[in-house]
């Protein structure tokens, strides 16, 4: 199975949403060097607002984190402690695509 092939992002950006002034500078740096970078706040999902429902968030994060390739952990101490972000590579690990972590 080719990756490239199946996959519509090339990173999924992990991060808890007390970092979001960071994460959107992130965000855009690889926007802008060409990257297909998915990331919730970004594309109006943010997880935060919205009123929407644990399954309903864990269903959305599932079929964005199989759409990447790659996984970017956003990595502060909010996000150490955030549950989405161990659930996001958690569930990353289990499709064997790489993660990398930016420690801020």
């Amino acid at each position: 199975m080719e990756l490239e092939s199946k996959t519509k992002y090339d990173i999924f950006i992990s991060y808890s949403g007390k970092d979001i002034k960071l994460v959107r500078a992130v965000a855009q740096t690889l926007h802008v060097a060409g990257l297909n970078v998915y990331c919730d706040d970004l594309a109006g999902h943010g997880m935060v607002h919205g009123g929407r429902s644990i399954d309903a968030i864990s269903e959305l994060l599932v079929r964005h984190l199989t759409e990447s390739a790659l996984m970017i952990v956003i990595d502060t101490d909010n996000a150490r402690n955030s549950k989405w972000v161990d659930f996001e590579t958690r569930f990353f690990r289990a499709l064997n695509r790489p993660i990398h972590y930016i420690k801020f």
